[in-house]
C-alpha cells in the first residue's frame, strides 16, 4: 500500500464558512442552474482553516451530491450540528 504525506504551510485562520459556501455555489452557478438543482442552507460559524481550502471542498460535495443524485431534480442541504466543541456539517 501506497501513501503520500504532504506538509501543509498554511497557517489556520478565522474562516466564515458562509462565505466560503457562498463562494462555492458562485462557482457552480451554471451547473446547478442546468441541473435545476435546489440549495437549502444553514447559517455556518466561523472556524480555524484555510478560506481556499474550505470553499474547495464546499465546491467538490455539492457537485458530488449534485452528480450522483437519483432524482431528477437535485435538492441538496447543508446543515449544522454542534457536538462538543465540533461542528458537523
Amino acid at each position: 500500500s501506497k501513501f503520500c504525506l504532504v506538509e501543509n504551510s498554511i497557517t489556520p485562520k478565522n474562516v466564515n464558512l458562509d462565505l466560503c459556501l457562498t463562494q462555492a455555489l458562485n462557482s457552480l452557478k451554471a451547473y446547478l442552474e442546468e441541473t435545476k438543482a435546489t440549495i437549502h442552507r444553514r447559517p455556518l460559524p466561523v472556524i480555524k482553516g484555510d478560506a481556499a481550502s474550505l470553499t474547495l471542498l464546499f465546491q467538490n460535495l455539492i457537485a458530488n451530491a449534485v452528480k450522483f443524485q437519483k432524482d431528477s431534480l437535485p435538492e441538496i442541504f447543508v446543515t449544522l450540528e454542534e457536538e462538543a466543541e465540533d461542528y458537523v456539517i
